[in-house]
């Protein structure tokens, strides 16, 4: 089997040979010499094609084009998540995934509002591994993660399903004590778990580049062994040319949330 070239220092001869049978192969497939200008010229079609390379060619259902068509930049679907997580999905998880099961009406409230993300069974553990460790960083300070119950919150698999989570923490909810801020949830609406903030959070990175939660923490409905909230906390730095968009933590004293901002609090969709 030959090695990936790519990201490494190639041998020349090596990158014009694979290039050159590359050519051979798509040109026999029905594509002639000028076609090879269009991705040279024209960046928007640079990047369809790369994306539709990286995910394999991966065709959408109908219901996952209408989402996406609504959603925007607001969505990471099978495609994102074969690109930047390295996904390969089984016949049953697409089958799972196929129809996205909020309405249309449903997604045109939240379509400014909300991310619709496609979860596969990872865990932050997982989604940590899965990442350049050269370009992003992901602090991950669970208090005690050397007991059974922290190894058990970075390694809980997210639900293989669809989720529409809030890009902004509930309004109102920073400077009040937990019991307050459950109160300002809708019937529709839960905290989410930790495992798919990280979820969120790291795909909508690599996917936009853009940082949600930006230097706020807010509190996740899973707990450490002590019974305490978990927290995730937004970063946007760049040290070295490493960004770190994420701390992940427990939470241990309701009085200090009055200190500074505080914690705000996570919602999606139930």
């Amino acid at each position: 089997m030959q090695k990936n070239i790519v990201n490494q220092k190639p041998d020349p001869i090596k990158v014009i040979g694979r290039a050159s049978e590359c050519m051979r192969r798509l040109m026999e497939a029905g594509l002639n010499f000028d076609d090879f200008q269009l991705p040279i010229t024209n960046k928007v079609a640079r990047k369809r094609i790369v994306k539709a390379w990286k995910s394999a060619i991966y065709e959408s259902t109908k219901s996952q084009k209408i989402a996406r068509a609504i959603m925007g930049g607001n969505y990471f679907g099978i495609e994102e998540n074969m690109i930047h997580f390295k996904i390969k999905p089984t016949k049953k998880q697409l089958n799972t995934l196929s129809e996205v099961r909020y309405s249309a009406d449903i997604l045109e409230a939240c379509k400014d509002t909300h991310l619709l993300i496609a979860t596969f069974p990872m865990s932050i553990s997982d989604i940590y591994s899965r990442v350049d460790k050269n370009t992003l960083d992901v602090l991950c300070n669970i208090n005690d993660v050397s007991n059974e119950q922290g190894y058990k919150v970075i390694r809980e698999k997210c639900t293989i399903r669809w989720n529409l989570i809030k890009k902004e923490f509930v309004s109102g909810s920073f400077r009040k004590r937990e019991e307050d801020q459950l109160e300002l949830l809708s019937e529709d609406e839960k905290v989410p778990r930790s495992n798919l903030v990280v979820y969120v959070v790291i795909g909508n990175y690599l996917e936009t580049k853009k940082c949600l939660f930006e230097y706020k923490a807010g509190n996740c409905s899973d707990e450490d062994d002590g019974g305490n909230r978990m927290r995730v906390e937004g970063k946007c730095t760049n040290i070295f040319g490493k960004h770190q968009i994420l701390d992940i933590t427990s939470f241990s004293s309701c009085s200090s949330i009055y200190d500074g901002p505080g914690l705000g609090l996570f919602s999606c969709k139930k």
